[in-house]
């Protein structure tokens, strides 16, 4: 399989969907989720499963994997702010 330059940049641009894991890492770190939206991070759920099985119907690698960390990063937050919501 030969990937276009544009789809070659998109893939490599999926390390941006690890943007949420960073916000759970401070959580982690401060055992507190003052600072999360629980709202945000469902959406970006909804939304991100949305696109992954979009991405399975049509067979394209960089949704599929962009969607799946964006989901994987998304519900590390959420498990955080389960965990730390009432400190």
């Amino acid at each position: 399989m030969h990937l276009t330059p544009l789809e070659t940049f998109v893939t490599l641009s999926t390390v941006l969907e690890l943007n949420p894991l960073f916000q759970a890492v401070k959580c982690m770190k401060l055992k507190s989720a003052k600072d999360i939206s629980p709202m945000t991070f469902g959406t970006i759920l909804a939304i991100g499963a949305l696109w992954l099985v979009y991405g399975i119907s049509i067979h394209n690698i960089p949704l599929i994997v962009g969607n799946t960390l964006k989901l994987i990063s998304a519900t590390a937050v959420i498990i955080a702010y389960i965990k730390y919501r009432g400190q």
